[in-house]
């Protein structure tokens, strides 16, 4: 098997390994799923909190929701755990949680999800 070097010219490596928000290499490397945009993990977090927006800050594309840190997410998924074993039967659950800007988690509404209907055949 024989190697081959291919050359890349410079500003075509750097334009795939640098963020377009700081404009320097990429640190902790992050992709936004729905239009594959890369960023530093710290410098799209920074944006999409520090401007209260919920669209990639390249292409506009809707994002949904800003992005939140693995405690938050652990946080929230207890919260949602203790709503649901907190209730009787054996039926799925739709749990509507808000994020506080003073980070609390807060739990707005517990409800029969509409997969509930579909499971037990009245759907």
């Amino acid at each position: 098997m024989s190697r081959q070097q291919v050359k890349v010219k410079r500003e075509t490596l750097e334009a795939c390994t640098t963020c377009p928000l700081c404009h320097k290499l990429f640190k902790d490397a992050t992709t936004m799923s729905l239009c594959l945009r890369n960023f530093c993990r710290k410098c799209i977090y920074e944006k999409l909190s520090d401007d209260e927006t919920d669209s990639c800050p390249v292409c506009n594309i809707d994002l949904g929701c800003v992005p939140v840190d693995r405690r938050t997410r652990e946080c929230a998924t207890e919260v949602a755990r203790k709503a649901i074993n907190s209730l009787e039967g054996a039926r799925v659950f739709a749990v509507e949680l808000f994020l506080a800007k003073d980070g609390q988690i807060l739990l707005n509404e517990v409800a029969p999800s509409a997969l509930t209907d579909f499971l037990t055949g009245r759907g």
